[in-house]
């Protein structure tokens, strides 16, 4: 039902438009065209082509309202798109170990650090 009456009503915008366009473009084109306002004769070409974009743009703006009323039908009845989150599996922090106190705690902290920073050297032959 819905499909025929949305069909009807597009065809009766088209329709409109081509009528509006046969009469004020064809058939006052035809008819003398001098403007006489104490006699209520208007029909020059600017007036005639003013009032015919009139009623384009206002079956536009119908035609326009039409289509936007069907889409935000179609998604209001369309089936929802539910996409499952991945749940990010939480990892377990490492957790530091703290070694017992080891003879570096009494260091100061540059020293502390002077046997990580430091490499190992691989002994080397004297000449």
């Amino acid at each position: 039902a819905f499909l025929v009456g949305n069909g009807v009503y597009i065809f009766s915008r088209v329709a409109t438009l081509l009528v509006a366009a046969l009469f004020y473009v064809y058939g006052l084109g035809k008819v003398e065209g001098t403007l006489d306002i104490a006699a209520g004769n208007f029909n020059i070409p600017a007036i005639r082509f003013a009032a015919f974009g009139a009623v384009v743009l206002f079956q536009a703006y119908l035609i326009y309202k039409f289509v936007q009323r069907q889409r935000q039908r179609a998604r209001e009845n369309g089936v929802p798109v539910i996409s499952k989150a991945k749940s990010k599996q939480q990892k377990p922090k490492k957790k530091e170990k703290k070694s017992a106190a080891s003879e570096d705690d009494d260091l100061p902290e540059v020293d502390q650090d002077t046997k990580k920073n430091l490499r190992s050297r691989t002994a080397t032959k004297a000449k």
